[in-house]
């Protein structure tokens, strides 16, 4: 079972978490992105008007209900 934290907002940036997290990412578009590999992302703004640029992500917390 997989649960998901709030949405927190970004501004920019080195990544935020370990490169393999999971996570959901929103872009300034409203495009959301769901389920990948944090490192797989820019999340610096090269461009700060880009619609390209992450505004918001969410862990995805895999761990949560896993009994093994």
């Amino acid at each position: 079972m997989t649960t998901q934290s709030d949405w927190i907002e970004w501004k920019g940036g080195k990544c935020p978490v370990p490169e393999g997290t999971r996570v959901d990412v929103r872009f300034r578009d409203g495009d959301i992105d769901e389920d990948s590999m944090a490192g797989i992302w820019n999340w610096d703004w090269v461009f700060d008007d880009s619609d390209l640029n992450i505004v918001a992500y969410r862990v995805l917390d895999a761990k949560a209900g896993d009994r093994s």
